[in-house]
């Protein structure tokens, strides 16, 4: 898979009126672990918060022994 492919065929979705993406999308066609994504996000999260408002939700575990 290119580059160009894995970011183009990420959907966005739109809850009020905002564009949101899952993360765990995001990870998974970067092809690396969530965890690091997320503290990539962290660590510039300053950054990206200059091109507006960046949001985190927390997803409800669906899989026993799985943490959320």
């Amino acid at each position: 898979m290119t580059a160009n492919k894995a970011i183009t065929s990420i959907k966005l979705s739109s809850m009020k009126g905002e564009a949101r993406v899952d993360s765990r999308v995001i990870a998974e066609r970067l092809d690396i672990q969530h965890e690091s994504f997320i503290n990539t996000l962290s660590k510039y999260e300053n950054e990206l918060k200059e091109l507006g408002l960046l949001r985190f939700e927390i997803g409800a575990v669906k899989i026993e022994g799985q943490r959320g």
